[in-house]
This record gives C-alpha cells, structure tokens and sequence, in this order.
C-alpha cells in the first residue's frame, strides 16, 4: 500500500537526500555500518554481519510500530519479500527506541520471519544517515547495501525497487539447486554467514551415505573455508599497517567461525595483538566512544563539545577500522 506522496514529504525526502553521506556531488561512495553483535539485538536470526553478507544484496527497512497503519504496511512487505525469495538479496526489518521483548511480541504477532534488528538505542538507525529518527512522523526508512558493501537510501514508499537495486551484481555462493532438502537450512545459514550451530551438522552430512547430502556438504564446507581463509588473509594485510584493524578482523574471525577449525595461526596472532599498544589505545577508545554516545545524547552542550572532540581523535588515530566508522557516523549525525 503506498501511502499519499504529500510536498512537505517530498522536501523531507529531498533534505535527506542531500544531506545523506554519498549522496552530495563528488562524495566517495559510503561503506556499510558494521550490524550489532549482540544476539539480543536480532530477532528470527543470529547476529548478521557485512563482511558475511558480502556479495549479497542487502535491504534495511526502518519502522514505526505505534501507528494506526502500521500492521496494513506489513502486507506489501511481506509480498515483496516472499517475491524475492529466490534471488540473492537479505530483507532486514529495523525498529529504533524500543526493547526487544515489546517488539519480539509485534514480529510474532505478524508472522514475520526474516531478520529483524532491535536497535533500541537508535544507534544503528543514526551510523545509516537517517537524518529523521523513525517515528509516527517519519513512519518508513529504507537503506540498501549493494553487493560490494556499499551503502545507499532508497525509495521510502518502494521497498521493490530498492530491492531491484540492491540485487543488482549479487550472487549465490553455492546454486541452491544442487542442495538437497535436507541441507536448506544449512545453505541459508552459509549464504548470510550466520555460522552458529552449524559445524556439527556439516560434519555429520560430510559422512552421510547418500550421495547428494555428502556432495553438498562439502560444497558448504568449501565455502566457509574459503570465506574463513580470505578473512585470513585480510588480518595479514592489516597486521603491520593497522594492528587495531586486524585485532578486529581476527576477532570476527574467532566469533563468526566458532565451532569450526580456526586456523592455530589466527589464534596465536589475536593473542600477540592483544599486547600489541596500539591495540590496547583502540580498546581504550572504544570504551571513549561509549562514554561519547551517552555524551551526545545528554542534550548538553559542553558534554557534546567534548564529545566531538573525542570522535574527532578516534577517527584520526584508528583510520580504516570499525571503530573510526562508528565515531564518524556518529559525529556526521550529530552535526
């Protein structure tokens, strides 16, 4: 159902454009914010993550619950995603400012079953450059991530064409035609990255006695190593450059891959980062960038002052990592 295209809709819309990062003349296109990591952010899914979805096509739509409308949008969304089912691209519903247990019982309500993220402090909803907060005012947000990682706004009212957009050059890790049954389950879990759980259940179908389970699974495993051995490869690259960035990386190593054979390299090299003083600086920031959140959200603006100007250093000292991506989100938000 798409909802009266009012003019001060359109110049809201229009505002948002020019001010979202990437969108201005000559900008540089926009990387994804990482997704949360916590498992109590995520509803119908496992903590999703960029790096894991990469070669996807990725749909971020924001909601408001608390209007009378709210549960008629549902149903065009829902036909959208059950449209796109077949083709590469992971639908994310998104709520802003409310806990999870007061929206896990709405989802459940819908009958919704895709990935929806419970960002109950509006942090994720601001690292996406959503210039108005979800709200009865603001009702429907859409963000889309290519394939590459990048990240764009979409169509408030057109959730399929955004859609059609994010698709555009994804693809499949492993043709879900050659997977049996049996191993569905398992497929989607490889092809969004969603690893948890699921090393017993490979290596029990790598030695089934039917042909096809077996043959699948070790397409699966192939394909978790490959991701797992590329990953690698990028916390080699970092090591010398940037020891914050691999201590990242070697890290959402160890978590997204729990289960299965790390690499002892990997282990003894997140151990010899850990001592490492940059390494040390960038925890501390991090924890600099916490006490940063609750200072821009005070409303005072000597907290904010201060604030700013811890950003401004994280950024500076942590080039190329998570943690400047976040502090700069958060800084272009505030300004």
């Amino acid at each position: 159902m798409v909802r009266p295209f009012h003019a001060t809709n359109a110049f809201r819309l229009l505002l948002a454009l020019c001010l979202i990062p990437g969108m201005q003349a000559n900008s540089r296109a926009e990387e994804a914010p990482p997704f949360p990591t916590d498992p109590g952010a995520w509803i119908n899914s496992g903590p999703l993550s960029v790096s894991g979805l990469k070669g996807k096509g990725i749909v971020l739509w924001f909601f408001e619950e608390e209007d009378a409308g709210s549960r008629a949008r549902w149903q065009p969304v829902l036909e959208t995603v059950e449209k796109f089912k077949d083709k590469p691209v992971v639908f994310i519903a998104v709520n802003s400012g409310n806990p999870r247990p007061k929206l896990e019982g709405y989802i459940r309500q819908l009958k919704v079953t895709f990935p929806v993220l419970v960002d109950t402090s509006r942090d994720f909803e601001k690292a996406c450059g959503l210039i108005q907060e979800v709200s009865a005012q603001n009702l429907t947000q859409i963000r889309y991530i290519k394939p590459d990682g990048e990240i764009q706004p979409g169509l408030t009212d057109d959730l399929e064409e955004s859609a059609d957009k994010a698709v555009e050059g994804a693809e499949w890790k492993i043709d879900p035609s050659t997977v049996p049954d049996s191993l569905k389950a398992a497929w989607w879990a490889v092809e969004i990255g969603n690893y948890k759980g699921l090393a017993a259940t490979l290596k029990k179908s790598s030695s089934s006695s039917k042909a096809d389970v077996k043959e699948a699974a070790a397409k699966l495993m192939e394909a978790i190593q490959k991701e797992m051995d590329d990953l690698m490869a990028k916390v080699k690259e970092a090591q010398e450059a940037n020891p914050y960035r691999a201590f990242e990386l070697v890290t959402e190593l160890s978590d997204r891959f729990n289960g299965f054979e790390i690499p002892k390299e990997a282990t003894t090299l997140k151990k010899d980062l850990s001592k490492d003083p940059k390494v040390k600086a960038g925890q501390v920031a991090a924890k600099s960038l916490e006490q940063a959140r609750k200072q821009m959200a005070s409303g005072n603006q000597s907290q904010k002052t201060k604030a700013k100007a811890t950003l401004e250093k994280i950024i500076a000292d942590f080039p190329d990592t998570y943690l400047s991506q976040q502090a700069k989100a958060l800084s272009e938000y505030a300004e």
